[in-house]
């Protein structure tokens, strides 16, 4: 396509490409979205897996499930990622990395293209590389804890470079601590 039009002499023949919303201007989704939910820019509790209060953040519309940067609480033995967020109570939970391993999800929504295949590779981040899993239904169970993976994101579902369709995260299930020694090692 960027042969094509740059024969044509079209403009857009150089533009990089992007994973962006283009609607969004210098990638400022947090204005968006502050735009759309005001609510999500109130403050609220940064807590622990245990619910004690570590700090505090200026609104959930700057977290995302798996962030590590801009938590600012210092002092704790392991780095802290943002585990879960709790927009109802305003609060972010963060923990360790482990925290966030998943070994399985509930896909909503599905626009299913394919046969019913069972052996698949899932894609739950645009820039990363699919991993492999089993589809039950509504349910992918990874090979492998995978990690950072919350409702609310897309998945789309491959076999080898065969799409075979897609749907929208709805529930996640925690690894166990079995899992997630295995996943580390």
């Amino acid at each position: 396509m960027r042969r094509l039009a740059a024969e044509l002499g079209l403009e857009v023949a150089a533009k990089p490409d992007s994973q962006d919303i283009c609607f969004v201007p210098d990638g400022d989704y947090a204005s968006v979205v502050k735009r759309v939910r005001p609510e999500t820019e109130a403050p609220g509790e940064i807590v622990d897996l245990d619910g004690r209060v570590l700090g505090s953040h200026r609104g959930v519309v700057h977290f995302t499930v798996g962030q590590r940067r801009g938590i600012e609480i210092g002092g704790q033995r392991e780095p802290l990622y943002v585990v879960r967020i709790e927009p109802e109570q305003r609060r972010i939970v963060v923990g360790p990395r482990r925290a966030l391993a998943v070994e399985a999800m509930r896909v909503a929504d599905w626009n299913w293209i394919a046969e019913d295949q069972s052996e698949v590779s899932v894609k739950v981040r645009s820039l990363a590389p699919a991993v492999r899993g089993r589809r039950d239904g509504e349910w992918i169970r990874f090979d492998r804890a995978e990690y950072g993976v919350a409702p609310g994101q897309a998945a789309v579902v491959y076999d080898g470079t065969r799409l075979l369709g897609g749907g929208w995260i709805a529930e996640t299930v925690s690894a166990d601590q079995s899992v997630m020694d295995a996943a580390a090692a």
